[in-house]
């Protein structure tokens, strides 16, 4: 950020100062949703703790290496910008799940755990829903998780880029009786409030109308038209841990016949 830049464009305070209980966020990428969405939850632990009261937060996220993104990057720069005082953890949550936590001294904490349907059984938090559009199965997880928000008081956010036509977050965005505050960020809108950057760059650097669409302008793209559906793709993928940035080399088998096509992608970290 350069050193004239605002903290918090106008976009962004606009989201902040909308206490709704259940809000929902199709921003562009890269215009700095989790970032403010997990201010939020900072300001709410931290009024907490100043008054006496305890507050919980857990962000469910698309893979554990967005989790570990959202607490990095998100929820401890904050605080450290803050100079709160807090405990970094990382606990069991399930049998193969870590959940990465911050504790604060008087009770309150903000976690961050992978998705999927059983994970948001059995909690009573108030709710982030991390790039919803890209959880897989997010109906079923929709379904398990609206329970925990059934307490009055708790609060529900929901952010993403749009996905498919069809899914709950597009259920979420485009229901004309959707309970949801409901706030739309293009890049367009972003830059008219302050970021900087160079949307003709970045449009002709993607080269593919269908994908800018869909990742900067926020419109729903339909998944029929495409050759593999996003539920396909997405029961197809799998968390293989964070990449360390070295070299990486990827090898096709393509599948004329009967076996199936793999992919794989190696990284030289050695």
């Amino acid at each position: 950020m350069a050193p004239d830049a605002p903290v918090l464009y106008p976009y962004q305070r606009r989201y902040l100062a909308d206490n709704a209980r259940f809000k929902a966020g199709m921003w562009s990428r890269q215009t700095g949703k989790t970032f403010t969405t997990t201010l939020e939850a900072v300001l709410a632990v931290l009024e907490a703790e100043a008054a006496g009261r305890v507050s919980r937060w857990t962000i469910l996220s698309v893979s554990g290496a967005r989790a570990l993104d959202a607490m990095d990057n998100g929820v401890k720069l904050h605080l450290r910008a803050f100079r709160a005082a807090f405990e970094s953890l990382e606990l069991p949550f399930e049998a193969d799940e870590m959940a990465q936590v911050v504790r604060l001294p008087g009770g309150s904490y903000i976690r961050a755990i992978a998705s999927k349907p059983s994970t948001a059984r059995g909690m009573s938090d108030n709710l982030i829903l991390d790039e919803f559009a890209h959880h897989q199965d997010n109906r079923a997880i929709w379904t398990a998780l609206l329970l925990v928000v059934s307490r009055p008081g708790l609060k529900l956010r929901v952010i993403s880029t749009p996905g498919g036509v069809g899914d709950k977050f597009h259920d979420i965005m485009t229901a004309p009786d959707s309970i949801f505050s409901r706030h739309v960020v293009t890049i367009q809108d972003a830059v008219a409030d302050g970021l900087p950057r160079d949307i003709d760059e970045l449009r002709r650097a993607m080269a593919d109308p269908e994908a800018w669409a869909q990742e900067f302008e926020c419109q729903f793209i339909d998944a029929a038209a495409a050759w593999l559906s996003y539920d396909l793709i997405g029961a197809a993928e799998a968390d293989i841990g964070p990449y360390s940035g070295g070299p990486c080399y990827v090898g096709l088998d393509f599948a004329a016949r009967g076996d199936i096509t793999v992919l794989t992608v190696l990284e030289r970290v050695g």
